[in-house]
């Protein structure tokens, strides 16, 4: 909202575009549990996702973000990594009371990052193990996991069991 109300508009991009026609300067945003709003180099609207956590006391969040994203960026590190960082650090220090004082350790922040990755990757690894493409080619009729995991055809359309363990599907 303030930065509306300093641009004179309602919403937060047209704010960021209108105060970039004054300034060559980098542009950002922050507003709490929705992320942070940027222009990158080519004056495009971008947004960092916030992380979603338990808020407690949001007391020096904003310092704290400008502190994470000033260490990052001296630390030459790409801007939206920079950006991504400082939201960490934002977003753990809401868990806790306290202003200053509640302020994560770095190691803290690269744990959620790093947390925050896993997650991605084994989203990425679920989506490509389950999609419709690979569904349909593991469960072929003549598919080794499928007669492996639930016996052959003839088995499937039998009524009675198998004879022997020898005859069950391995589990």
């Amino acid at each position: 909202e303030p930065l509306q109300e300093t641009a004179y508009v309602t919403d937060d991009a047209q704010a960021l575009k209108k105060i970039a026609k004054l300034t060559p300067s980098f542009l950002a945003g922050t507003r709490g549990p929705r992320g942070t709003i940027w222009l990158d180099e080519n004056g495009q609207i971008q947004e960092t996702p916030a992380f979603p956590v338990h808020t407690v006391d949001t007391l020096g969040a904003g310092d704290v973000f400008h502190g994470a994203f000033a260490l990052a960026i001296t630390e030459k590190q790409e801007l939206r990594q920079a950006l991504r960082f400082a939201s960490a650090a934002a977003a753990l220090k809401c868990t806790r009371f306290g202003g200053a004082f509640a302020a994560p350790q770095r190691a803290e922040v690269e744990e959620l990052l790093s947390h925050v990755q896993a997650a991605a990757r084994a989203q990425t690894v679920t989506s490509d193990l389950f999609s419709p493409a690979r569904a349909s080619r593991v469960t072929s009729a003549d598919s080794p996991l499928r007669r492996t995991a639930l016996g052959t055809n003839d088995q499937l359309s039998s009524s009675k069991p198998p004879d022997s363990d020898k005859d069950r599907p391995a589990p």
